[in-house]
């Protein structure tokens, strides 16, 4: 499957555009989150795996936030459409 997906990515007709893109935004947030935790630790000098279930969590909310980034903004531009539309509607009447 792998091998099909590179190879089709790399001829620009990649039927594996979302399953990538899924893939790359479950790493992306995952390894956001837990380098996050990390990070915190590192700056309380604190050991750095000093509560593991925090890492886990952190990952998980990473990755969920990652996924839901594109949901997110394809709905916020569809609102932003129909606002433009109803502030168009209502400013047609009005005379300069």
């Amino acid at each position: 499957f792998f091998h099909f997906c590179l190879a089709s990515f790399l001829s620009h007709d990649s039927p594996c555009v979302m399953p990538n893109s899924v893939l790359f935004s479950t790493l992306w947030g995952s390894s956001l989150g837990f380098t996050t935790v990390m990070y915190a630790n590192w700056l309380m000098k604190v050991p750095l795996s000093r509560r593991p279930w925090e890492h886990l969590l952190a990952a998980g909310v990473g990755a969920y936030a990652s996924l839901s980034f594109d949901s997110w903004a394809d709905k916020a531009e569809v609102e932003l459409e129909e606002k433009i539309k109803m502030r168009v509607e209502a400013n047609k009447n009005i005379k300069v």
